[in-house]
């Protein structure tokens, strides 16, 4: 067997299995929100987060760049940091909206996913810069829709400390008007 293509292999491995680890942890999360443990699930989404940063910092350190990669990266992306967060939200309070729940669990979704394509497809024509970033990275969303339900839970926590100061609408949510 040839060396060289025995450490081209070799390269490439080692950001992929940091890239295996953030999808792990996004199918963890998927299968932590499905069970309600919504706590675990943010965690595993935490831990793929750390992951995928260290995958492109790994496949930059040892010149392990691959199309293969840059695929392989976005579909981890797309499950630990779109379809997962997603479902997440849509379990933990969006379920109580009926209807109206599902498309905007899905528009989650469908933005992370058409965010990754469009990275994609700029880093296949060459377009795409590796000296800075254009547009939201989905981890970045990610962490807007987990600040949304940490505020979700505050204010849940705030109404049941004071009694009579909020009231309670179908999802749950406190809403900050006091009674007359």
């Amino acid at each position: 067997m040839d060396k060289q293509v025995l450490k081209r292999g070799g390269r490439v491995l080692a950001p992929s299995l940091f890239t295996l680890g953030n999808m792990a942890c996004g199918f963890y999360a998927l299968l932590s929100s499905v069970r309600g443990e919504f706590i675990s699930s943010a965690y595993a989404i935490i831990a793929g987060m750390v992951f995928d940063a260290l995958d492109g910092r790994v496949a930059r350190l040892v010149h392990g760049e691959s199309s293969f990669g840059v695929e392989f990266d976005s579909m981890a992306d797309f499950l630990s940091f779109g379809v997962a967060p997603a479902h997440m939200m849509y379990a933990f309070i969006l379920k109580d909206y009926g209807f109206w729940g599902y498309p905007m669990a899905f528009t989650y979704a469908l933005c992370g996913g058409l965010r990754l394509a469009r990275f994609n497809a700029m880093a296949h024509d060459g377009l795409g810069s590796k000296t800075h970033f254009t547009g939201l990275p989905i981890p970045g969303a990610r962490a807007s829709s987990r600040a949304s339900s940490s505020f979700i839970r505050s204010s849940r926590r705030a109404a049941r400390r004071t009694p009579g100061s909020c009231s309670w609408t179908r999802s749950r949510c406190c809403t900050a008007w006091p009674r007359s």
